[in-house]
């Protein structure tokens, strides 16, 4: 997903996509500049937005929060 697809989801305002990713709107624009939303929040966006953001590289039949989990111990 880039930038520009949070922001138009999010009515044009980056404002509220920051709102909603409990962040500031410099961070999205931090990530229009470098040309990506960083893979964390893409999945984060992924399932506030139950899919209509989709991550790149999402595959539903994995288990990330089990991955996470094992990778944390």
């Amino acid at each position: 997903m880039s930038v520009d697809e949070v922001i138009r989801y999010f009515g044009n305002n980056a404002s509220a996509a920051a709102r909603a990713l409990n962040t500031t709107p410099h961070n999205i624009y931090r990530w229009r500049r470098e040309g990506q939303v960083p893979r964390g929040r893409q999945y984060e966006l992924h399932l506030k937005t139950r899919g209509a953001l989709k991550a790149d590289g999402f595959d539903p039949d994995v288990d990330y929060l089990a991955i996470g989990r094992t990778l944390a111990q």
